[in-house]
């Protein structure tokens, strides 16, 4: 059986930390972009299916999250208030 990995991001929109869960692949590294592209945040994995991501240095606004895993990249559109 095939099965599309599941990308969870929550709480979306996120206050101060934001919880990432990737089923059935392992997180190499997240990075959240700010709209022009510039990397506001790096995190290294941690060769688990989820992390957790402090977020309360980030201005509000809207911003791409990009998670890579073992089953390729996946991006999410994430709002910080």
């Amino acid at each position: 059986d095939f099965e599309i990995n599941k990308v969870i991001v929550f709480p979306n929109p996120v206050e101060n930390i934001l919880s990432l869960k990737i089923s059935q692949s392992s997180i190499i590294e997240v990075q959240i972009f700010d709209l022009l592209g510039k990397l506001v945040v790096h995190v290294p994995g941690n060769n688990t299916n989820s992390i957790t991501i402090d977020t309360h240095n980030l201005e509000n606004g809207s911003y791409i999250l990009k998670a890579y895993s073992s089953s390729g990249s996946h991006s999410v559109g994430i709002i910080k208030n």
